[in-house]
């Protein structure tokens, strides 16, 4: 929503918009969430990056999942589910 507070920062190159009154960022009017220049470089996200965000409502908490992060886990789910190659 418009207007709705959040604190903003990277943990372990994932970007975290959590809820929070006392937050400096927020949803801007058209419903976007704008993240900080550091915090995207902190991230390794580069213009015109792809993300999954993810939201989790019970922690009131958006993750930001930059490409890297989504190939680290695409990777991981097939060499568990199909096997590592030989």
């Amino acid at each position: 929503m418009a207007g709705t507070r959040l604190n903003v920062r990277e943990q372990g190159r994932l970007i975290a918009a959590v809820l929070d009154e006392q937050g400096v960022f927020h949803v801007s009017r058209t419903g976007h969430l704008l993240i900080p220049v550091a915090v995207r470089r902190w991230a390794g996200l580069q213009p015109g990056d792809r993300v999954l965000l993810a939201g989790d409502p019970d922690r009131n908490l958006i993750v930001v999942h930059p490409p890297e992060a989504i190939d680290a886990m695409v990777e991981q789910l097939h060499a568990i589910r199909l096997g590592d190659p030989a």
